[in-house]
């Protein structure tokens, strides 16, 4: 019995512990768009995603405090590997919002992308929507700007909590709107399902902690 509480707490424990969630890149972000957001120390977040015209599959790796890399294969007509790379230069606070700049695609395989992105927490909003007595948690939200080939110009998103275990999601990246719903299925492991350039896509990511 002992045995099997410590295990539970220690999936508990490794399920909370990241505040970022992958793109289909491997960077934290949305679908695509990043945030201001890194995966923790010594997190690990496995992805694998399938849509119409782009697959991939990568990582992403929490080397240092407000530091990230990641690696994703993406294949269409042809396949190519993206080295990317993070660092949060202002974790978000009352008032300001959380700042990071970051790399994609280092070793410039189709064209490296530089971006600068802010992400706030909405916390008055979830005040608003407990006093209307409606589940939904404090939405996130992201603006930056990019340019390179993978992302390039404005881009913005959310991220809006519907339950302890689900969240919708939508972007504005590359002149395009996605959006999708993802759900935690198990302590460590998390699906999605969105659009994709008007696409029907998914994503899997497994999430582990050391």
């Amino acid at each position: 019995m002992k045995k099997l509480l410590i295990a539970f707490l220690l999936l508990v424990a490794v399920s909370f512990c990241f505040s970022a969630q992958p793109t289909i890149y491997g960077y934290s972000g949305i679908f695509t768009a990043p945030t201001a957001e890194a995966i923790k120390p010594a997190g690990v977040v496995l992805i694998g995603s399938v849509s119409k015209d782009l697959n991939t599959a990568g990582g992403c790796v929490g080397l240092f405090p407000n530091w990230e890399v990641s690696a994703s294969r993406v294949s269409n007509k042809t396949s190519h590997t993206l080295l990317n790379g993070k660092i949060v230069l202002l974790q978000e606070g009352i008032a300001l919002p959380a700042i990071a700049v970051g790399v994609v695609d280092l070793t410039d395989e189709i064209g490296n992308s530089v971006y600068a992105v802010a992400t706030k927490t909405i916390s008055v909003a979830r005040v608003a929507t407990k006093t209307a007595g409606l589940p939904f948690g404090s939405p996130q939200v992201s603006v930056g700007i990019s340019s390179g080939k993978v992302i390039d110009g404005v881009f913005a998103g959310f991220v809006v909590p519907i339950s302890e275990n689900s969240r919708l999601m939508g972007e504005y990246a590359n002149k395009k709107v996605n959006f999708g719903l993802g759900m935690q299925v198990l302590p460590l492991v998390e699906i999605e399902v969105f659009s994709l350039e008007g696409n029907l896509s998914g994503a899997i990511y497994f999430k582990i902690g050391f």
